[in-house]
C-alpha cells in the first residue's frame, strides 16, 4: 500500500518518481506534459499504470503524471502520489468527517442524502444517475 492525497482540485493523478522507479512504471511515448502548479508550469513525464486500486474502487490502465511531492508532508509522513479528477470522477464519494473516512461508490448510482432541515417534506433530497434500466435516471 501506498500513501496518496485526495485531490479535487488537481486535474490529473500524480506519483512521485521514487514510486515510479520502485514500480518499474513504463513512461507513456507521447512524452511529458505541462503542468500549472501553484507557483509554476512544468513539464513532467507521464507513466502507465495497470491499475489503481482504493479497497474496492479500481481504474485499470490509468496515467499518471512523474512530480515532486516533498512539500507535502506530515511530520514523518510523506504523500507518494495525489489521486486526481480523473481518477475520483469516475466515482461518487461520501465524506465522513465524523468517521474520517471516504467512501467511494460507482459513478451513476442514485444515492439519497437525509438533511437535517425542520418541516415536513424538507428533510430528504434525491440525487440522480443514469438508470440501470437505461431510463432517463430522473427516479421516474
Amino acid at each position: 500500500p501506498f500513501d496518496f492525497v485526495l485531490d479535487t482540485a488537481a486535474t490529473r493523478t500524480t506519483v512521485t518518481s521514487a514510486l515510479a522507479e520502485q514500480l518499474a512504471l513504463a513512461q507513456v511515448p507521447a512524452g511529458p506534459v505541462r503542468m500549472l502548479g501553484v507557483h509554476d508550469l512544468t513539464e513532467n513525464p507521464v507513466v502507465q499504470i495497470q491499475s489503481l486500486a482504493v479497497r474496492d474502487a479500481e481504474a485499470r490502465v490509468h496515467q499518471a503524471v512523474i512530480l515532486d511531492l516533498d512539500h507535502i508532508t506530515r511530520g514523518e509522513w510523506r504523500a507518494d502520489g495525489i489521486l486526481g479528477m480523473d481518477f475520483l470522477r469516475q466515482f461518487d464519494l461520501r465524506l465522513d468527517f465524523g468517521g474520517q473516512s471516504v467512501v467511494f461508490v460507482p459513478s451513476g448510482v442514485v444515492a439519497e442524502l437525509r438533511l437535517r432541515s425542520p418541516g415536513p417534506g424538507r428533510d430528504r433530497l434525491r440525487l440522480y444517475g443514469p438508470s440501470r434500466d437505461g431510463g432517463s435516471g430522473d427516479g421516474r
